[in-house]
Formats: C-alpha cells, structure tokens, sequence
C-alpha cells in the first residue's frame, strides 16, 4: 500500500480542532491527580506525606516502561480509524473507573490498606490507562498537520484550554469537596473524562502517513531498533528534558499552593483565588500567544512563558509573602508563562521531534517518540511532588492537618518562593542553549515530501 498524499499541511478542519481539544481534555485531569491526591491522602486519610509522595514517585518512576510499550502499540496500531484515535475509545471506559476509584478509598481501613488501594488505582489510572491515552493524544498532533504553526496553533488552543479548564476546576475543588465531598466531585471529573474521550474519537481525522525508511515503506520497526532510533533523536531527549523540568516546576507549585495558602496566609479559599488567577491569565494567554507562534513561532513563546513563570515567582519572594494581592497577580502570570505558554508548545516540539526522526534515522515512530513527553510529564511531575513533599517533611510539617511549627511554615514559603522558581530558571537558561529545530524543520519537511514522492 502506498502512502496517500498528505491531504492536511496546512490547516486543520473545525471538527477536528474540536476533537483535538477534546483529547487534550480527557488526558487533562491527570494534572490535577498528583496536587490533591497528595492532599487527600495527607488530610483525609491521616496517611505519612513521606508515604504518600514515595508511593507517586515509585508509580511514575515505573510508567516509563508503560510509556515505551504504550508508544509501541501505538505505532503497531493498523485500524481504518487510524493508530492514534481508537485508542481513545477503548480507554474510555477502564480510564474513568480507576480515575474515579483513587478518591473513594474507605477511610474506615487500616492505615496499610488504604495506601496499597490508593497505589494500585493510582498506577492503573497513571501507568496503564491514563499512558495509553496520554501517549495517543501525543501521537494525534503530528499525524493531524504537518505544518509547525499550525501545529502551534492547535497546542495553545487546545491545550491551553485545557490548561484553562483544569485550572478552573482546581480552583474551586475545594469549595466543591467541602461542600459535595472527594468522592462525588472526583467521580464526576472521572465521568467528563469518559464523555471527552468518546468525543475525540468521533470527531478526530487522522491522516495516513507509513513509516519509511529512505524512498522503500516498511513494517514498523521491532521495539529495540525503535528505540534506539529514540536514542539518535537528539530533539526527542530534548523534549523529554523540557517537559521533565516544566512539570517539575509545575507540581511544586501546584502541591506547595495548597498549603502555603493555609497554613502561610491562613487562609484555604486563598489557593482557589490563585488558581482563579491563573486560570484567568491562561485564558487570555491564549489569545496573546496565538499571534506570537504565528509571527515569532514556538520557541519564542516557549522562552517568554519560562521567562514570566521566574519573575512571578520573584514578586512574590520579594514581598516576603505579606501581600495575598501580589500572590494572586503572580499566579496571573506564573500560570500564563510557565504552564499555558511553555507547556502547549512542547507537544508542537514533540511533534516536530517525529518529522526530525524521520529524516535523522528514516524511521517515522509518533508512538515511542512522543511517549518521552508522557513520560517526562509523569517523572518530571512526580519529582517536583517529591521533592515538595520531603522538603516540607525535612522542616517538620506534620500531617493531619494540625498546626504547624514556625520552621515548618518557613519551609512552605521556601519551597513555594525558591525551588519551584529554580526549577523554571533551569528550564529556560537549558532551553535557549539547546533548542534549534524550529530553524531547520521546512527545509526536513522538504526533503521528507521529497523522499515519499519518489516511492509514489
């Protein structure tokens, strides 16, 4: 079977800019897993914070091997809906139950059995369910359109909206668990994720590009020689650092916020004004960084959003946490930079990172290459709660939702105000010295069109 012409290089349709965003939004709620399951566990269940955060770190550490395997079964996927899309459909149904399950842990057991039922649902709807849907959302986008701005394009509406949704719900999950409690409110996320889900497969078009290997198509490549093509594609490992540090820096900010506004300002309704912040500037964050990937492109936005992330986190320092007003302004801008504006533009890295391996090792792999943004997400998330959580044990936080020590509460800001903030800095002085696909991608894009001409 010979490849059909790429039928989209330019513009997607409306349906399935639609469908996109509705896969963005099923894989979405894995964001808010980590920063109240933690919580939840800590406060609700009465488990050890260093338990707790050893537990998600252990599960994420080993959703590599998930992740690898996810992205070769993707690539091995020959249905007529495509290799990405079905799985959205068959992961529908399993997803959402064990999502729902993670908050619904009795808190009548034992302290031991709590923890082994919160891992094993927890690695389920990570590790297993939530990877292969991660890992088919990443797949989606270089086998949508080939063009970067549009690629782009998609990213920041799609999933800046999704950034914008999760943030919102974030945002009032407490007033929401307070009022209707985790179970109720967490199975209804879980029951969105099912309709998002059954929506994106109805809706996505995927076009039908084969692997080739210089001008001759071939079977998809065994697991070993794709990934050591992996290895050889120096903008996937690049991809895999990018995301690893922005989730890192994302989930310290996300866990530490919740108890830095209760126990440092005192105040709990406090995280749902600066979750309402940043999902504010989210939203207009998309309509200003539209024109900027389609003028200046995606490593411009990206630099900017990594840039904004570690002036908002300086603002706040600098106030000596006294000033709720300016945390809630920084939040405005930390959760525009460094979520909407560096986040979205690494799914385009990531799909240009397939057209690069393409050309690099004429392998076309959108399965195992993404998979290393799902699994830098998932690690790069795990760590920063990690370390959140083992730093704020190290100054003595106690568990149970008990009042906390003078050294504990200057942890907290620490954390918040010093580590997350690091972890951004990082990320851009790394970013601006390494990235430089964005240059290079139309003249590969070239010489691909090229390439699949001459076996037609």
């Amino acid at each position: 079977m010979q490849e059909k012409t790429l039928s989209n290089d330019n513009q997607v349709s409306f349906k399935g800019r639609l469908g996109y965003f509705f896969a963005m939004q099923a894989t979405g709620f894995q964001v808010a897993i980590p920063t109240f399951l933690i919580f939840y566990g800590t406060q609700s269940l009465a488990l050890s914070i260093v338990a707790v955060s050893l537990m998600m770190t252990v599960v994420k550490v080993l959703d590599g091997v998930t992740d690898v395997l996810a992205g070769f079964i993707v690539d091995k996927t020959r249905s007529k809906a495509g290799k990405a899309r079905p799985w959205f459909l068959w992961m529908a149904l399993p997803y959402s139950l064990c999502f729902a399950l993670e908050f619904c842990v009795p808190t009548s057991w034992n302290p031991a059995a709590k923890l082994i039922m919160l891992a094993v649902t927890y690695a389920l709807t990570i590790s297993v369910f939530g990877t292969m849907l991660g890992v088919a959302g990443g797949a989606l986008l270089p086998r949508m359109t080939s063009s970067p701005k549009e690629r782009g394009t998609l990213a920041v509406v799609c999933n800046g909206a999704g950034v914008v949704i999760v943030g919102f719900l974030m945002a009032i999950i407490f007033p929401m668990v307070n009022a209707f409690g985790y179970q109720k409110v967490f199975v209804t996320f879980a029951l969105m994720s099912f309709i998002f889900c059954v929506l994106c497969y109805l809706l996505v078009t995927e076009q039908d590009i084969e692997n080739y290997v210089i001008g001759k198509q071939v079977e998809t490549p065994k697991i070993g020689e794709l990934i050591k093509a992996l290895f050889k594609n120096k903008y996937a490992m690049l991809v895999l650092v990018y995301i690893l540090l922005n989730q890192c820096g994302g989930s310290i900010l996300q866990g530490c916020g919740t108890y830095y506004a209760t126990y440092v300002l005192k105040d709990t309704g406090a995280y749902t004004k600066f979750m309402l912040a940043g999902t504010i500037g989210t939203l207009i964050g998309i309509f200003i960084g539209i024109p900027i990937v389609k003028r200046f492109g995606s490593r411009t936005l990206f630099a900017v959003g990594a840039a904004m992330a570690v002036l908002g986190f300086g603002a706040i320092l600098l106030t000596d946490s006294k000033s709720t007003i300016v945390v809630i302004v920084a939040f405005f801008f930390i959760l525009m930079g460094g979520q909407l504006f560096t986040l979205t533009q690494i799914n385009a890295f990531a799909a240009a990172a397939v057209d690069y391996g393409e050309w690099k090792n004429g392998i076309r792999s959108e399965g195992v290459t993404v998979c290393l943004r799902c699994f830098g997400s998932k690690v790069g998330g795990a760590l920063g709660t990690a370390l959140m959580g083992f730093s704020l044990a190290a100054g003595g936080f106690v568990t149970g939702g008990k009042a906390q020590t003078p050294q504990a509460i200057n942890t907290i800001k620490l954390t918040l105000t010093g580590l997350s903030p690091l972890v951004y800095l990082i990320l851009l002085v790394v970013f601006l010295l390494t990235y430089r696909l964005e240059k290079q991608l139309p003249e590969i894009q070239k010489e691909l069109r090229a390439r699949r001409e001459a076996t037609r």
